[in-house]
Formats: structure tokens, sequence, C-alpha cells
């Protein structure tokens, strides 16, 4: 089966759909093989939406959205536009779909990592596709760096047995500080700003 960070899927497609509650609202999202977490709403995920959604401020990025569960959650409940992107065009497909189903102000495109994106945001969210290894992801958080404006924030959901310490490592290379909003059942989520420079 292809993996979910791939561009192009060859696993047969078998769309469903599923329901996720979030602060006593009901968001049915389309899914389908050969995304991420197609049969629920990942448990990361949820921390990571829990712990921001009264944080996060336009402009804002999805990075990695998958099939759009964060964009739309935090589109409905903020009621602010969202970019969201990711290198899966299944998944990107099912991101239109549920966006629209849900009437959010979206803007849906393809990047890998930020190769097709010169925006520069407030609020970048991300839950890293960690089984595709170090090299990407450690890309993905240093163009997410790149691409902050100066006091805007990366938001990162991270399970401890799967590298949390060498992440918030590397993160620390270029953040000065790594703000633990939350954890639960072994996810921590990172809040990690980046400095304002002041002109003398």
């Amino acid at each position: 089966m292809s993996h979910y960070y791939t561009e192009d899927q060859n696993t047969p497609s078998q769309p469903k759909e599923i329901e996720v509650h979030f602060l006593e609202r009901v968001f049915r999202l389309h899914t389908d093989r050969g995304v991420f977490s197609r049969d629920r709403l990942d448990y990361g995920t949820w921390v990571l939406l829990h712990a921001v959604i009264d944080e996060v401020n336009e402009p804002l990025l999805d990075l990695g959205c998958g099939y759009g569960s964060v964009g739309v959650i935090v589109g409905a409940i903020r009621k602010i536009p969202v970019d969201m992107s990711d290198v899966n065009r299944r998944a990107l497909a099912l991101a239109e779909k549920n966006t629209k189903r849900h009437c959010i102000d979206a803007n849906i495109f393809y990047s890998d990592g930020f190769s097709e994106n010169d925006r520069l945001y407030n609020s970048i969210l991300l839950n890293p596709p960690i089984r595709v290894g170090k090299e990407t992801v450690q890309r993905l958080f240093k163009e997410s760096y790149e691409h902050l404006l100066p006091g805007g924030s990366l938001y990162v959901v991270i399970q401890k047995k799967q590298g949390l310490g060498s992440a918030k490592n590397f993160l620390l290379t270029m953040f000065k500080k790594a703000e633990t909003l939350d954890r639960s059942a072994g996810y921590h989520v990172l809040k990690l700003t980046k400095e304002i420079s002041i002109d003398e």
C-alpha cells in the first residue's frame, strides 16, 4: 500500500464518511484509503486542536492537511480563512469536499512542505509525518520557521515515544523556546514562536 505521504496514490479508492465531535459540534468528513487516519480523527490531532483552538490567528496554514480535519474545525469554530496544503493529491480532493460541505473559507493547494508556497503566516499547524523519516520532518520544521511572520507561531504535536526529545532539540536550534501547551497519552503539543527583531 502507498504511504499517505505520497503524491499520487495507487491504493484502490474506498470512500467513507466519519463523524468528528469537537466542542459540542459534529463534523461529517469524507475520507478514503491512502490518507492519514481515514477511520477516525487521530488522537494527536485531537490533542492539537484542543490546545490551539483559542490561540491561532490568521494568516493560518494547516500544513499536511490530509482530508482537512484541522482546517475544517479551526475554520468553522474560529470563523477565519485557512490555507491548507498537502503532498497527497487524493487527500487534497477530500479536503476540498470537506471544506465545501462545511462552508469554510479555505485555500487548498498541492505543496511538498513549502515547495509551492511562498506565503508568510502567523500560525502554522503541523502533525508531522513521523514515519516518513527524520530528514523530511526536520525539513518541514525548518521551512515552517522560514515561513513564519515575526511573532508568529508553529504548533506541533508529537508523541514522546516517536521522537519528541530529538524533535524539540532540532526546533530549538531555530526557536528560542519550546512551550508545551498540552500533553495527553504521550502526545505533546509544542508552541514555538519566532522572535521579533528590533532594529536599533
